[in-house]
C-alpha cells in the first residue's frame, strides 16, 4: 500500500489554509496510524496530482478527512495549484479577471464576452477570453467562431506549451479578442486537471494584458482553479431574492477561502429602473457594496442572435455604454458608477462560524 511521506509542511499548509488551527505535532500523530486495505480516492488523487514522494511511514488516509470533515483531496489540490502558479510566474504579469455566477441564467457569459471586447477596444494590450464553462460554453456561439482547437488541446499538451504554441490554439475575433474555447466534446471536460488549468492561466497572463475567464455556476475544483488565479473576481448576480440568497451563500464560501473584499466585486445584472434602487436592496441583503449595475436591455437578445458582441453592435445601447465604462474602471481609467450607500461593516462577523461546519458546507457545495 502506498503511503505519504512525512511532508508535514504541505499538510500543515492545507489545514491552515482551510482555517483549522491544527499544529504540526498533532497532525503528525493523526498521520501515524495503521494502514487500511483501501485508500481514499480523494487522497490518492491528490497525492498523484501534487507528486508527493512515497515512503515507509504508514497512513490511514480516511482518518484525517473523517476527523475534520474536509475534502482532503481538494484541499491538497488547492495548495498544489498555488505552488504551480508561483512556479510558473514569469515576471511579466497581465491581469486575470474571472467572472462567476452562483446561479445559471444570470448573464455571466454575456458580461464576460462584452467586458473582454470592451477591454480590447481600449487598446491598452492584448485580451484573451477563456471559456471555462467546460460542458456548456457559449462564447464560440456568441462570437460566431468555429475554433479548430480548445482548452482541452492546451491542457493535453501542457508539457510542451510555450507562448508560440499557445497562440496557435487560440481563435482570433475581429474585435481584437482571442478566444480559448471550451472543449468540443462534453466528456473531454473530465480530463482537465485543475492544476493544469492553473498553469495554463499563468502562461496566458504572461502573454496577454487581460485574461477574461468565463466559468460555469458550479463549485468544483476546475472552477476554483480560475477563482484562485484571479486578480479580480467578478461575482454576477441579479436583483431577485433567489439570486441574492445564493450570492450571499457564495460570499460566505469565498470568505472561508480567504478571498478578500478587494478581490471579490459584485456585479448586479438585469436591473429594472431605477438601477440605484435595485443596488440599494442588494446591498442591504448582501451587506456588501455593489461595484456595478447593468440595466435591462432588449438589445442583448438581438446581439446574441446576430453573433456579435453588444459593445460592437449596439453603439446607442445604454448597456453597451456600461460595459465600456466598467472596462475603463478596471483598466484604471476614469469609468465610474453612480454613488451607492456603503455596506455594513458587520459582514465579516456575521459570516464567521466554526471551521468544521463551514468546511463541511464547502464539501456539499462542491
Amino acid at each position: 500500500h502506498a503511503v505519504l511521506q512525512e511532508d508535514f509542511g504541505l499538510q500543515h499548509q492545507v489545514f491552515q489554509h482551510r482555517g483549522l488551527g491544527i499544529g504540526r505535532g498533532v497532525l503528525g500523530l493523526l498521520l501515524r496510524r495503521p494502514r487500511l486495505h483501501h485508500r481514499s480516492k480523494a487522497v490518492g488523487d491528490a497525492v498523484e496530482l501534487v507528486g508527493i514522494n512515497f515512503a515507509a511511514q504508514p497512513l490511514q488516509p480516511l482518518l484525517v478527512p473523517r476527523l475534520v470533515g474536509i475534502n482532503f483531496g481538494g484541499a491538497v489540490q488547492r495548495v498544489a495549484r498555488q505552488r504551480a502558479l508561483a512556479a510558473a510566474d514569469t515576471g511579466t504579469k497581465g491581469k486575470v479577471i474571472t467572472l462567476f455566477g452562483c446561479k445559471g441564467g444570470r448573464g455571466t457569459t454575456v458580461i464576460a464576452l462584452n467586458l473582454a471586447v470592451a477591454l480590447a477596444r481600449g487598446g491598452e494590450g492584448r485580451v484573451v477570453a477563456v471559456d471555462l464553462d467546460l460542458q456548456g460554453g457559449d462564447l464560440t456561439l456568441f462570437l460566431s467562431l468555429k475554433p479548430s482547437y480548445t482548452i482541452h488541446d492546451a491542457v493535453a499538451n501542457m508539457d510542451r506549451v510555450d507562448a508560440l504554441f499557445l497562440k496557435s490554439l487560440l481563435c482570433d475575433h475581429p474585435t481584437g479578442v482571442s478566444l480559448l474555447a471550451a472543449p468540443h466534446r462534453i466528456e473531454e471536460a473530465d480530463r482537465l486537471l485543475p492544476l493544469r488549468i492553473s498553469q495554463l492561466l499563468s502562461l496566458l497572463r504572461a502573454s496577454f494584458a487581460y485574461v477574461v475567464v468565463d466559468t460555469s455556476p458550479t463549485y468544483d475544483e476546475r472552477t476554483f482553479a480560475a477563482l484562485d488565479a484571479a486578480d479580480g473576481l467578478l461575482l454576477v448576480t441579479a436583483p431577485d431574492y433567489s439570486s441574492l440568497y445564493h450570492t450571499r451563500r457564495c460570499l460566505e464560501l469565498f470568505e472561508r477561502l480567504t478571498y478578500t473584499p478587494a478581490k471579490v466585486k459584485i456585479l448586479l445584472n438585469r436591473c429594472p429602473p431605477p438601477a440605484a434602487k435595485a443596488a440599494k436592496m442588494a446591498q442591504e441583503i448582501l451587506k456588501r457594496p455593489v461595484l456595478w449595475e447593468f440595466p435591462e436591455d432588449g438589445a442583448v437578445t438581438a446581439s446574441l442572435i446576430a453573433g456579435e458582441p453588444l459593445v460592437r453592435r449596439g453603439k446607442n445601447s445604454p448597456l453597451a455604454a456600461r460595459f465600456e465604462a466598467l472596462a475603463q474602471q478596471l483598466d484604471g481609467k476614469k469609468g465610474s458608477n453612480p454613488k451607492r450607500p456603503q455596506a455594513s461593516r458587520g459582514f465579516r462577523t456575521l459570516l464567521r462560524a466554526g471551521a468544521l461546519h463551514l468546511l463541511q458546507s464547502r464539501r456539499k457545495e462542491g
